[in-house]
């Protein structure tokens, strides 16, 4: 093998290319390549430009998305809204109309009561009024009609008597306690009276409570004297009646 020659044909070779290139590309046609080549500070702000569309197209979008989807909870917000209004309204109609039913039952209701009211405390006058000549005794006095009572005590049963007139009962109830032979007097009262006196009694204003000729009295503690109905609230009474005493007195003054 001729080592020398093959060489020697290479270099010729080389030398060929070299004197080609020479005579056709020139310095000029170089720069000209590079400066047509995309720099890398382009290629990062073409990236950059790219992205931040994406991200304004995604964004919008997201929004859009967004507001649909509030306008929607919002109309059914409304809506429901809307419906409870008008089932407030519908409730608010049937209460109202409800406490006009139930004003007139109350309206009606007191009336009744107050008419019952004055029928029990006529009852109870007429009742009263029945007996005013009428004394309960154990003996036969000045009479003109006698009935003997039920009663559970051992002994001589009670008896209710009548007398001709009011002047002979005072007569005799005033001379009730020179009555020998435990031989007592009372008063015929109804039983609406007697729980009246009762009640007056226990009261803590009251210093006195007594019946006399049909009607029940109370005497209070600073003098007052006072007419008392079976209806009557003690309390609100007696202030009732003090606040009109003051006030004669004013008057008067």
């Amino acid at each position: 093998m001729n080592l020398s020659s093959d060489f020697s044909g290479i270099n010729k070779d080389l030398g060929e290319i070299k004197s080609a290139l020479k005579d056709n590309i020139k310095k000029d046609d170089l720069t000209k390549a590079l400066e047509n080549l995309v720099k890398q500070s382009n290629i990062e702000q073409i990236v950059t430009n790219i992205v931040e569309k994406l991200l304004g197209t995604l964004k919008n979008e997201i929004k859009k998305e967004v507001n649909d989807k509030v306008t929607e909870i919002t109309n059914k917000q409304n809506t429901e809204i809307q419906l409870l209004k008008s089932q407030n309204s519908t409730l608010s109609n049937q209460l109202e109309e409800q406490n006009i039913r139930l004003n007139s039952i109350t309206i009606e209701m007191e009336d009744t009561m107050n008419k019952s009211y004055a029928a029990l405390s006529m009852a109870n006058y007429n009742e009263q009024y029945s007996r005013k000549f009428n004394i309960k005794m154990l003996e036969k006095r000045d009479i003109v009609a006698i009935h003997k009572l039920r009663s559970y005590k051992p002994g001589v049963p009670p008896v209710i008597v009548k007398v001709v007139n009011s002047e002979v009962k005072t007569a005799i109830m005033r001379k009730k306690k020179q009555l020998k032979n435990h031989v007592k007097l009372y008063d015929d009262i109804t039983i609406k009276n007697r729980d009246l006196l009762k009640r007056l009694r226990r009261h803590k204003d009251i210093d006195v409570a007594y019946y006399y000729n049909g009607s029940v009295y109370g005497k209070t503690k600073d003098g007052l004297q006072i007419t008392f109905d079976i209806f009557d609230d003690i309390s609100y009474r007696i202030e009732y009646e003090r606040t009109k005493d003051v006030n004669n007195q004013n008057g008067e003054s």
